[in-house]
This record gives structure tokens, sequence and C-alpha cells, in this order.
């Protein structure tokens, strides 16, 4: 039951609050839906009210989802998010699909799967007694996309830096004596960072060369590593700093980056499986795939499409055979699936408890049987490796 929770839905369409908190409240009608027709309304509902997860779209009048969530960012509630974008987010790099807190929802809006979401976030929210709220890469994520430009400040205790939008497109970094990515892994890396949007200037010179998904993955690594020793400094909550603080970029050393041992073990496992798997008779592509996130971690080989965007729809294959599973009440893990093309066969093969190889294969090259064999090989050496 998820008697006394409260969604608040915040969209200038009245027809789709209403046609969606009818439609909540069909499913779970213990859920109490608050309404907004903008984002300055909405913000003073979640200041005033508990709210459990927050449905928003972008363009509103008075004040809109971008400077919402920059709100909601600041004020480190622990709060999901779903944003309603009009952009569809099969073209964002799928490595941070759903980071942290937030959530995308493409228009026009299928409302059965937008309510089942809902649920299932409540649900997860109960059951954990607390979820991570929306967090700066989850932010970056968002300006991606919107395919929003503009200027992004932002503080971190007393340190200070900048990144620079086009159009989505992650160009500019600075951050004290830093620029470009080494200076985009650092701020990246910042938890619990203060942020305020401005005008994009009239001239920016490119500076950053990898995507933002890589430097956004790259840099939650370096702090998964890093938490046992380091802890972060913040600036009060809700509270963005004056105009005058972003005068002088500070120019404090950023956290030691180097990659360690145990994480430069994992990366080179990872890259190996796609690999060693190229290396298979008849194989075209393959790649090393988190299915939860859909984020391909590495691919090798061309098989004349895009192995990344390939990789991240066969992680929704896997979620979706994984769900069924459990619906049906089996308890056998999952091996490998097979998808057959004309040409082709698509081969999907678990490693662990969270990735898989995905790999591609030349129908008229390739030997199934020993295909399906050597990928279970792999599986167990990387296993083993990752012990």
């Amino acid at each position: 039951m998820l008697t006394g929770r409260r969604v608040l839905v915040v969209d200038d369409e009245a027809l789709f609050r209403g046609t969606l908190a009818d439609a909540l409240g069909a499913l779970q009608p213990e859920v109490h839906v608050e309404q907004a027709g903008d984002g300055l309304q909405g913000w003073e509902i979640i200041e005033a009210l508990p709210v459990d997860l927050l449905v928003t779209d972008i363009k509103m009048p008075k004040m809109d989802g971008f400077r919402l969530l920059q709100n909601l960012c600041n004020s480190r509630r622990d709060l999901p998010v779903i944003v309603v974008t009009a952009f569809g987010t099969s073209e964002l790099e799928d490595g941070v699909r759903d980071l942290g807190a937030l959530h995308f929802v493409d228009k026009p809006v299928d409302l059965p799967a937008l309510v089942e979401t809902i649920d299932q976030l409540l649900t997860q929210r109960r059951d954990k007694g607390f979820v991570h709220g929306l967090s700066l890469a989850g932010f970056t994520q968002l300006l991606q996309v919107e395919r929003k430009s503009c200027q992004l400040h932002v503080a971190y205790g007393e340190r200070r830096g900048v990144l620079l939008f086009s159009e989505g497109d992650l160009t500019h970094a600075d951050e004290g004596s830093r620029t470009g990515d080494a200076a985009a892994l650092t701020i990246l890396g910042w938890q619990g960072a203060d942020i305020e949007m401005r005008p994009l200037p009239a001239r920016a010179r490119r500076t950053v060369n990898a995507s933002l998904t890589q430097l956004v993955l790259d840099a939650l690594r370096q702090l998964d590593e890093a938490r046992p020793h380091e802890s972060a400094p913040v600036t009060e909550p809700g509270r963005l700093p004056s105009e005058d603080c972003w005068a002088d970029l500070a120019e404090t050393p950023a956290p030691d980056s180097r990659i360690t041992n145990k994480e430069n073990r994992k990366m080179i496992d990872i890259k190996s499986g796609a690999t060693m798997a190229l290396k298979i008779d008849g194989a075209m592509g393959a790649a090393m795939v988190d299915y939860e996130s859909g984020m391909c971690l590495a691919h090798a080989g061309a098989p004349g499409f895009d192995l990344e965007l390939a990789a991240a729809g066969n992680a929704d294959v896997v979620r979706a055979k994984k769900k069924i599973r459990d619906k049906l009440g089996l308890r056998d893990k999952i091996d490998d699936i097979l998808i057959s093309l004309t040409t082709q066969y698509h081969l999907i093969r678990m490693v662990g408890t969270n990735m898989f190889i995905y790999l591609v294969l030349d129908r008229q090259k390739a030997n199934l049987a020993m295909a399906r064999k050597e990928l279970e090989l792999i599986e167990k050496q990387l296993d083993a490796d990752r012990r």
C-alpha cells in the first residue's frame, strides 16, 4: 500500500494533469496527486508539502522546468523526478539514462506506461525508505536531452567551476587552473554542489572532446573508488552563492584522480570482454553493456550500424525478459538471448549480476552453437577475473 504518498504533476496543460491524476487514482487511490500549472507554483508546493515524486514538463510559463529542477537540485531534496520531454530520449547516449533520481518520458506520453513507472518509483521509495535526489550529473543529462544552450555555474564549497552547453553538447569546462576534459571530470564529480544556469556567451571555444556520457561515468567511477576516504564539502542547502563569488574561479587542487589498481583491473576486464568476443568466427561487432542503465561500457568491431545504440536497445530486451520471468514466478538464471535476423544473429550473454555481452554474427560465416559456447567461456573468464 502507498497510503499517504504524494505525487506532484507540474505541467501547463490542465488536460494532461487531470488525465494523469485520474489514471493514477484508479491504480493507487490512496496516493494524493497535487497539480501545478507552472514551475513557480510547483516549487511553492514542494516547499509547503512533503512530496514523494515529481512529474514535470520543461516548457512552462513563469518558471520553466529547468529552473524548477535547478531549485530542486540545490535544495538537496531526496525526490525522484520524471521529466516529460518533447525530444526523443532514444537520441540520448543511453549510458546515463535514468541516472540517479532523474527519469525521462517521451511525448506523446504513453499514459499507462507513465502510471506504471510512477507506481514502481513510489514502491521503490517505500521499500528502500529513501532515494537519492537530483544530482549535478543528472541535471547535465537533462540539458543534453533538451538540447539546451547555457552556462552552468557550479559551486562546491569554496571551489567554482563552469560548464558550457551548446544545444545539449558539453563544449567547454573551466575549473581553477584546469580546462577541457580534466576540468569537466572534476566538476562532474562534485556531489552536493549548487548550480546556476546563465545564458551562453556569444563566443565560446571548444575545449571538451570526450562525450558527456563518458565524462559522467568516469567521474562516478572515481567517486565510487574514493568514497571511503573522502567527504564532500557543500554550501548551505537551498542557497546559491552570490554573483560576486563567481568572479574568480578557485585554484584549489582537485582530488587525486589517479585510477586505482582495482578500477584499472575492472576497466581492462570490461574492454577485454568485447575484444575477446570479436575474435569469435563470424563476429561483426561486440559490446559490453550494463543492462540496468543501458550504458555501453566498451565495444569493438564495425557491424555497419551504431553499436552503442543497439547495445542500449538490447538492454531494454534484457530488462523486459527479466520482468516477464519474474512475473511468471520462474527462478532460473537467464544465460543468453538469441535474436535471429535474415543475415545476422544477435546474441546476448549475461555476465555477472548487471552486465551482458552483445555479439553480432554474420549468419553465413558463424557457427551459432560454437559462438554460444565461446561466449559462455568468456563469461566464466570475466567472472573469475572480477573476483
